[in-house]
């Protein structure tokens, strides 16, 4: 199973995610940010190579449905907002 995790800018919930499950027998993973100031923004390719998208937010999901057209992976909404901010 290819999973693709996608969040606003791939600097935080996505990466997490993917280093999360890096190594998870039976699963590849990758990330990517739907902001064109994303430390990758996803892409037609990110998308071809999954088998499941995994989103943080509603808005990211209406990004990829709004910005690519065709067949889509699965996409599914994990929940979990932007809320949290690093300590220093």
């Amino acid at each position: 199973m290819k999973i693709l995790f996608v969040c606003t800018l791939n600097k935080a919930r996505s990466i997490v995610a993917e280093r999360m499950y890096r190594g998870t027998p039976g699963m590849q993973v990758r990330s990517a940010g739907t902001s064109d100031r994303a430390a990758h923004q996803l892409d037609e390719n990110d998308l071809a190579w999954a088998d499941r998208v995994i989103v943080f937010e509603p808005d990211q999901e209406r990004w990829i449905r709004d910005t690519f057209a065709g067949d889509l992976p699965d996409i599914i909404d994990a929940g979990v907002p932007d809320e949290y901010t690093a300590s220093p």
